[in-house]
């Protein structure tokens, strides 16, 4: 198990091309970027390597839907998401029902259960709600247990009055690339 575990954090180090560093990108006036470099599995380039983005995606509240963002590295906003699925998951607001859809809501948490985020203190996201606000809100924990994994979900089983993230609501923001990337 030992030798396996070595391995693969060889592997995930060097690359064929050479060693992939988790360098920190200059975003200039003292900001930094995310530690990623341009031959990683997350970005994609142009034929010429001139131009790359991240695969991320961002909440098109117009149409319900998620969109590929293209972000650049530096700047945007908190309309960004890694995942397709991510990204609905927090931000959609309908739902399409499906057979078994229902049932599977009621492994959900209670909408009126005792989760107490504050004694949680964790680095998983998932959502808990508010009967008092009547809201969903979001909350980093440390076990899943007792918690919605995702905003929608828990709009849909507690019929919530807020129906989305603020960061749901802002608008598409590719930002820019770091200094030194053309």
């Amino acid at each position: 198990m030992a030798i396996y575990v070595v391995a693969l954090l060889l592997v995930s180090a060097f690359t064929v091309s050479g060693v992939i560093t988790r360098q920190k990108l200059d975003c200039g006036s003292g900001k930094k970027g995310l530690g990623v470099v341009k031959t990683s599995d997350f970005w994609t380039c142009n034929d010429n390597k001139t131009e790359c983005w991240r695969r991320d995606y961002y909440y098109n509240s117009t149409d319900d839907t998620c969109r590929f963002l293209r972000f650049k590295g530096c700047g945007g906003n908190n309309n960004n998401f890694p995942s397709l699925p991510d990204c609905l998951d927090h931000c959609k607001t309908k739902t399409v029902n499906y057979t078994g859809y229902d049932r599977w809501l009621t492994y959900l948490p209670d909408c009126h259960g005792n989760a107490d985020p504050l004694k949680e203190n964790g680095t998983i996201l998932r959502f808990f709600y508010n009967s008092t606000s009547q809201e969903c809100m979001p909350v980093k924990v440390r076990t899943s247990t007792g918690y919605f994994p995702d905003m929608r979900h828990c709009v849909k089983k507690c019929n919530a009055t807020k129906k989305e993230l603020p960061r749901c609501e802002l608008s598409a923001k590719p930002g820019k690339p770091p200094k030194g990337w053309k």
